[in-house]
């Protein structure tokens, strides 16, 4: 069983705190990256607007990336949250993608 984890989230920056954000989130990119456990950390700006951003990362295990939300380097992030973004969205995902519903998936 492949347990790679990924999470992709979507970043609304606070107006005029654009620039604080991206310092944030080029650090976390660099320390994520050395990681253990890290197998991919995106950081993507929106062609269109300048405030949105996505992160897609990619972790060998949940541990793994309990393990990195634990770091001093994203405690300070989450202690400047409310004065960076106006809007974060997180989802977890599986990977790879698997057509078999597992057993306990309910039947459409």
């Amino acid at each position: 069983m492949n347990n790679t984890l990924h999470t992709l989230t979507l970043i609304q920056a606070t107006p005029d705190r654009e620039r604080a954000l991206a310092a944030h989130l080029e650090l976390i990119r660099e320390q994520a990256r050395q990681a253990p456990g890290c197998l991919d950390f995106q950081v993507l700006r929106d062609a269109d607007n300048a405030r949105r951003w996505v992160i897609h990362e990619t972790w060998r295990s949940a541990a793994d990336l309990d393990n990195h939300l634990l770091t001093p380097y994203m405690q300070d992030f989450f202690n400047e949250l409310a004065k960076l973004v106006d809007d974060i969205d997180t989802r977890l995902l599986l990977a790879p993608f698997d057509a078999q519903p597992a057993e306990d998936d309910p039947v459409p």
